[in-house]
């Protein structure tokens, strides 16, 4: 899922995925990335308005589906195939369970928020977007590219996100892969003078230079 890369390139690598911070909400099971999903979570719940006792239902739901995976990761006779299509089953009863105490009202509500919450992260990612093609000068086709790229990485990043047969681990790994071939892509399509410029950038912010 993590994660943005400092300066300028952070910027290129928003405009990849608006979802770098979609990552830290929906995949990452670990350290910030547990924090900023578990908070933006919490948050989305909160506007909800949850009754008191739609708040201790999800209460004891949660807390079965702790309980189930802890006694899960003690289960040592069984291959991580099988380990993962269990995690993902309990996954999926627990969103289950938590979409069944939810009135439609609530649930439309909740769809709305994530939609907000997704334009909000597009029109982020145009004006960062923007930002990088004016201080790199970059050409329209060059602009053509970055922006198909874009659209490819987004899909993919979605399937990872989709993706229930896989770990936290596993999710956070394959974006950061995507990470990786989202960079490459930039510093292949950057001419020797862009590049120059986005390192002379990068510096002044403290990161450091692209490597060839």
């Amino acid at each position: 899922m993590k994660k943005l890369l400092t300066g300028i390139i952070a910027l290129a690598a928003f405009t990849f995925s608006a979802s770098a911070q979609v990552e830290r909400k929906h995949m990452d099971g670990q350290g910030k990335g547990q924090h900023q999903g578990m908070k933006e979570k919490g948050k989305m719940m909160h506007e909800l308005n949850l009754t008191e006792a739609q708040k201790q239902q999800m209460k004891t739901i949660n807390m079965d589906f702790k309980t189930k995976m802890e006694d899960l990761k003690k289960q040592d006779n069984m291959t991580v195939k099988e380990f993962n299509a269990r995690k993902a089953a309990l996954m999926q009863d627990r969103k289950t369970k938590t979409m069944a105490i939810l009135t439609d009202e609530q649930r439309n509500k909740m769809e709305t928020l994530k939609k907000d919450r997704q334009d909000k992260m597009q029109k982020m990612q145009t004006k960062h977007f923007d930002k990088m093609q004016s201080e790199l000068g970059l050409t329209g086709d060059q602009t053509t590219k970055l922006k198909a790229k874009n659209d490819e990485l987004n899909q993919k990043m979605e399937a990872i996100r989709n993706n229930t047969t896989l770990t936290q681990d596993q999710k956070r790994d394959q974006m950061k892969q995507i990470g990786q071939e989202r960079r490459a892509y930039i510093e292949s399509i950057l001419t020797a003078d862009q590049k120059k410029k986005m390192d002379e950038m990068r510096s002044k912010r403290g990161g450091g230079k692209l490597k060839s």
